[in-house]
């Protein structure tokens, strides 16, 4: 958390309040200047923001430099990554990059567990095409390295890998492979080949995440303030499915018995 959705509904929400703003300056709370630094360039005087998104990766835009290249900044937003617009003297607990306007406001990423992260560049060149605004990019990214090691991994575990499916996190794989009818731990190749409702889902599922307002879950709240329209009743599996198990990057798996190839029935996979 956040997913593609979330991060997607971020970078409107960036959008919307940075309109018609200009900022000044950028600052770090102490707790991070050492760790992640990010100097601001000596001709960055007075500038505007604009965002994108590409997956769980958020593209802030902040003008161009003298000599005419643009200036952007690469944000992950780790665990608990999420943005306010307040006052310069209001900033929320656990804000650690501020944006800050001439007239007394600040753009702040407040990130209560400290895993996101930011630096001066483009779009990553490890994380893959975005499975919803690329959508056939995303596939042929897929399709045309099946043959390669990677996918001879379980599918549970490529999900979660940004390379290839980026955007996807811990609950979007919950419900993908749930409403695929996908066993969790067929090998990533072989459940692509043979079961095309997961690349599908890929695409769909994240948009109607995003359009019930996000994955309002733990550590994370729609920036607009908008409460969750039925995102409980939406989620299928995640939290609710009959088995579970930690992964081997540290992540809960959750799945339905049901969905397993007889070659696991009885046994632990």
């Amino acid at each position: 958390m956040p997913e593609l959705a979330e991060v997607k509904i971020m970078s409107e929400y960036i959008n919307d309040v940075c309109y018609d703003r200009d900022f000044t300056s950028i600052t770090l709370s102490p707790e991070v200047a050492r760790r992640l630094p990010l100097d601001q360039p000596s001709d960055l005087q007075i500038f505007s923001i604009s965002s994108k998104s590409r997956g769980k990766e958020l593209l802030l835009g902040l003008g161009k430099d003298s000599t005419g290249n643009p200036l952007t900044i690469s944000i992950a937003m780790g665990m608990s990554g999420n943005w306010i617009f307040c006052r310069r003297d209001k900033h929320p607990p656990h804000s650690h990059l501020h944006f800050n306007t001439i007239d007394g406001w600040s753009l702040c990423l407040v990130d209560a567990r400290r895993f996101a992260r930011w630096r001066w560049a483009s779009w990553s060149s490890s994380r893959g095409p975005c499975p919803v605004s690329e959508k056939e990019e995303f596939r042929s990214n897929i399709n045309s390295n099946l043959h390669k090691p990677f996918f001879k991994k379980p599918i549970h575990l490529a999900l979660m890998d940004q390379t290839y499916f980026n955007g996807i996190g811990n609950y979007l794989r919950a419900e993908i492979l749930f409403k695929a009818g996908q066993d969790p731990f067929e090998l990533a190749g072989t459940a692509i080949l043979n079961n095309p409702k997961i690349l599908e889902l890929c695409s769909t599922l994240p948009y109607e995440a995003y359009l019930i307002g996000g994955g309002q879950l733990k550590d994370w709240k729609n920036p607009f303030q908008v409460p969750s329209t039925g995102f409980s009743e939406w989620m299928k599996c995640y939290g609710k499915a009959s088995e579970s198990i930690v992964d081997r990057n540290g992540r809960k798996l959750w799945y339905c018995k049901s969905q397993l190839k007889p070659l696991y029935e009885g046994q632990t996979p």
